[in-house]
């Protein structure tokens, strides 16, 4: 069975430590902030999205982090954090060759 996590913000939060995996909601209020990445995410407000990350499939090999345009992937330990507001742009989950990032929408 596959794991997926929603990533949680800030340094090593959510870090899997033995402790379960704590699946968060973050909403992102500032998804259209750029011109470009309008139409990447949800801008109904009843609608939150949010980054899920596959840890079953993720090879931590930090394409996510070097694509991301906002730097709000962090790789530590090998672990995948988000570390500031994410934009939820999906740049992320289609450069993942691996697809273990997904941008979810849900109301």
């Amino acid at each position: 069975m596959e794991q997926w996590a929603v990533a949680p913000p800030g340094p090593g939060a959510g870090r899997d430590d033995g402790a379960p995996i704590r699946h968060q909601e973050q909403r992102f209020r500032y998804c259209n902030l750029y011109e470009e990445h309008k139409g990447f995410c949800g801008t109904d407000d009843n609608m939150s999205t949010m980054l899920r990350i596959n840890r079953d499939k993720c090879g931590y090999c930090g394409t996510c982090v070097a694509v991301c345009p906002e730097d709000a992937l962090e790789l530590i330990d090998a672990y995948l954090s988000l570390e500031r507001e994410c934009i939820a742009c999906g740049i992320c989950a289609r450069a993942c060759p691996l697809g273990a990032l997904e941008v979810v929408h849900e109301e």
